[in-house]
């Protein structure tokens, strides 16, 4: 009988591993130069900053129904509410225009409500209603970057990647509250700007290649040898005739 035995790394040899590694062979038969893998690293951070940022933002805001409405309660039934349109309304969105220009539209219009909300009173309808703008913004980014960052990690580092990932959005959500509970106090402008500044954030690194129409990578070095042909303003990838459309039909 044949035993396999599948190694398990600790999350910071792992994320070492997304900046560095560059081949199929085991890592620790590498020598380590984070100058073999320039799409991975461009990747893996991105999405990192991406998910810490996007983390905070989106726990902040849940955070917050206390300072953005006079009815926390009621603010916390309604957050819940804009998270379905959301979450079903990106599904047309990356179907069209990919996943590179909603996620950095929707980083942005949640920038632009919550940058608005210290100009506006406290606990007012005005208020609530740029809350929920920013909470469904982020939201919907939250979702397709998801989606997005399951598309750009290789086959063979896609749950490493996905995994660490997540720890990054955590790292931020645990942030969150001390954004709002103590820097709230001192000053009730703070915690919108600082929101709004870290959506601004999200949305500014560079992004990583469009995976609209494109295969999967299986391997690393797939990723780092493939070229995209894009076209149009969105400089969406250019679908490959070679690839055939697979089509969903319901059987009755």
């Amino acid at each position: 009988m044949t035993m396999i035995v599948k190694t398990i790394y600790p999350p910071t040899k792992t994320i070492l591993i997304l900046l560095l590694h560059h081949s199929p062979t085991p890592p620790h038969t590498l020598a380590p130069s984070p100058n073999r893998t320039p799409r991975l690293r461009t990747i893996t951070l991105s999405l990192y900053t991406n998910y810490l940022l996007v983390g905070a933002v989106y726990f902040g805001l849940s955070l917050s129904g206390g300072d953005l409405s006079s009815d926390p309660f009621l603010y916390m039934v309604l957050t819940g509410v804009v998270e379905l349109p959301a979450y079903t309304l990106v599904i047309p969105l990356v179907a069209r225009y990919g996943r590179r220009a909603p996620v950095v539209a929707f980083f942005f219009m949640g920038a632009v409500a919550l940058l608005a909300l210290p100009f506006v009173p406290t606990g007012s309808g005005e208020s609530m209603t740029l809350a929920l703008m920013g909470k469904m913004s982020i939201a919907s980014a939250f979702q397709i970057l998801d989606f997005y960052s399951s598309e750009l990690f290789p086959t063979e580092v896609r749950t490493r990647g996905m995994s660490t990932a997540l720890v990054m959005s955590r790292v931020g959500s645990t942030c969150s509250p001390f954004i709002t509970d103590y820097l709230g106090p001192l000053y009730p402008w703070a915690p919108s700007a600082v929101f709004g500044a870290a959506s601004v954030l999200a949305g500014w690194p560079p992004r990583p290649a469009e995976t609209l129409h494109v295969p999967l990578p299986d391997t690393i070095a797939h990723l780092e040898e493939r070229e995209i042909r894009t076209s149009g303003f969105l400089r969406l990838p250019v679908r490959d005739p070679r690839i055939p459309t697979i089509y969903v039909s319901q059987v009755d």
